[in-house]
């Protein structure tokens, strides 16, 4: 994704004399820009923005593995690294406990330390 040249609205560059009504947009939307603009070109992090818990953990393909979570509920998980297997698909389910517990097949067989993102809620 690129990003355009705007980093900010300046009063100069709006045609004839700018009221009230456009200061005052322009003073909370340039802090808006300016937030935004610095976040995507800093590169977002999923700890740094989202509510969420890294495990890494092994997992068996095909296996279910309960998942730690501390007293918090999991609204989903994202395997991120399964040791270089290809992840062929997921299933997260919600146990009777309140616990979590999350599948993974591998593409072929085997067992590889996984790291999961655990979004929370």
């Amino acid at each position: 994704m690129k990003l355009g040249t705007l980093k900010k609205i300046l009063r100069e560059d709006l045609k004839g004399d700018a009221d009230a009504k456009i200061n005052a947009l322009v003073d909370v939307l340039n802090p808006f820009i300016e937030t935004v603009v610095n976040a995507l070109q800093s590169r977002l992090s999923m700890d740094d923005n989202f509510d969420c818990k890294v495990v890494s953990q092994s997992f068996t393909s095909g296996t279910s593995q309960k998942l730690s979570s501390g007293n918090r509920r999991v609204l989903g998980a994202i395997p991120v690294y399964c040791g270089g297997k290809s992840l062929s698909s997921w299933k997260l389910a919600r146990l009777a406990d309140g616990g979590t517990e999350l599948t993974l097949t591998f593409s072929e067989a085997g067992s590889a330390v996984c790291k999961v993102y655990l979004l929370l809620g």
